[in-house]
């Protein structure tokens, strides 16, 4: 018999010291990461992301806050993604899990670069390259190079900030590229992954009865019909656009930049209008 004075400091019932309440028996039974994953979902998309974005709110003014919300809202994003940036970032607990995917995989590095301090835009490109590193590694090299990049990134993250960011959040990031290791990419252990395939086959029911045999009549169709496959069309030159094009003005001086480093000649490149 367990003869320990149980208190609310040392019993079932502690107390919450900082947010945590103490070692988990779960980790008597559970072992990670072979038995279990952070998900990247939660930990990157829905916490530490809009952590991040908090935090320079502070440190730039309003009008590069709108400056950045207009650099958003005014992103091509491919059809198949769906991504539009509506809501301001004063509101980013607001946005979706994609939101916050495609702006620390893609979109975020240059707002940055753009709009913060060198001192803020450099850690956090250690941050987005690391994410796209563990997203989909191609090799053990991207993968220990990604470690590599997040031990720094954790390490000098209370020198950009303040000791504040020191969250489990953060130290979590640690185990990230071991998780990766054992179980695989990111992109393929995340809730997003399983979130998607239960919409899939919530689609697949009506109403409230015989869910499950719904479910199974209507994918049994889908996989009896025979579907033409999709032939993308030859392009019809009907968008087509010259460098000097008023489109292209805001980017013409990368674009030419970037054709003489990589010495392509600018009547070689053909550009249309989305």
């Amino acid at each position: 018999m367990d003869s320990l004075f149980r208190t609310k400091s040392n019993g079932s019932k502690a107390t919450s010291v900082d947010g945590v309440k103490g070692y988990s028996s779960l980790m008597d039974i559970f072992e990670y990461p072979s038995q279990l994953v952070f998900d990247y979902m939660h930990l990157v998309c829905l916490e530490h992301a809009p952590q991040l974005i908090k935090r320079w709110r502070k440190a730039i003014n309003k009008q590069a806050i709108q400056d950045i919300d207009s650099m958003l809202q005014r992103i091509r994003i491919p059809h198949n993604m769906r991504v539009v940036y509506l809501d301001p970032i004063t509101v980013v607990d607001q946005r979706k899990v994609k939101h916050a995917r495609l702006f620390v995989l893609h979109v975020g590095v240059p707002v940055c670069v753009a709009y913060l301090s060198p001192l803020f835009a450099s850690h956090f490109v250690v941050y987005s390259l690391a994410m796209k590193l563990l997203h989909a590694p191609d090799s053990t090299e991207e993968i220990i190079f990604a470690k590599q990049l997040i031990n720094f990134y954790c390490k000098t993250a209370p020198l950009v900030y303040d000791l504040s960011i020191e969250l489990f959040s953060l130290h979590a990031h640690l185990h990230l590229p071991k998780q990766v290791e054992v179980h695989g990419a990111l992109a393929f252990t995340s809730a997003d992954t399983f979130e998607s395939c239960i919409r899939f086959i919530k689609k697949k029911a009506h109403g409230t009865g015989n869910l499950a045999s719904q479910i199974a009549y209507w994918i049994d169709i889908q996989c009896i019909m025979k579907t033409s496959p999709f032939v993308i069309s030859t392009s019809a030159v009907i968008n087509k656009i010259h460098i000097d094009h008023t489109v292209v003005s805001p980017y013409r001086t990368i674009l030419l930049r970037l054709l003489t480093v990589y010495n392509q000649d600018v009547r070689d490149v053909v550009l249309f209008k989305s």
